[in-house]
């Protein structure tokens, strides 16, 4: 798919699909994209994609394209999946590029991932395809960082 990520379910209006139905294909049998440690029972998919690595996500500025693998610069610093917080559902992302150019609070990054999932810490997908376990102390060092790519593959 020449280094292209997946994407949302928000390119289902231009002929796409969301990254839940595209990586199908590629196992022996169902994936499950919940955690079994997922508090919530009724929700579909535990894990949920950073919105800044899909094409032109709400609140970047157009033309905005960081859904090529090719063009994140330091994918291995660049989180791609993360776990959702107890109460928000019905998306199959996070959304982070409204805050584009600023520094998202952690309260807010709290709101939406489950930072404590597992005990004091929580699970992250990176770009590069490396997988961390991160305590929400390690987290908000990450996020205040400056020029810090953690959410944002500009370092903005």
């Amino acid at each position: 798919h020449n280094w292209t990520l997946p994407q949302t379910m928000h390119q289902r209006s231009i002929g796409g699909n969301s990254w839940r139905v595209t990586l199908q294909p590629y196992a022996a049998s169902t994936i499950t994209f919940k955690c079994k440690q997922d508090p919530e029972k009724i929700r579909i998919n535990t894990y949920l994609l950073n919105d800044y690595l899909t094409k032109s996500p709400a609140g970047a500025p157009l033309g905005f394209n960081y859904s090529i693998l090719a063009n994140i610069e330091h994918p291995e610093a660049t989180l791609m999946f993360g776990e959702a917080a107890a109460g928000y559902a019905n998306t199959d992302h996070f959304h982070f590029a409204a805050y584009y150019g600023m520094r998202i609070p952690p309260s807010v990054f709290e709101k939406q991932v489950g930072v404590n999932f597992h005990g004091e810490k929580s699970n992250y997908l990176f770009a590069d395809g490396h997988v961390e376990t991160l305590s929400w102390t390690e987290v908000k060092v990450r996020l205040r960082k400056p020029g810090s790519r953690f959410l944002n593959p500009t370092g903005l």
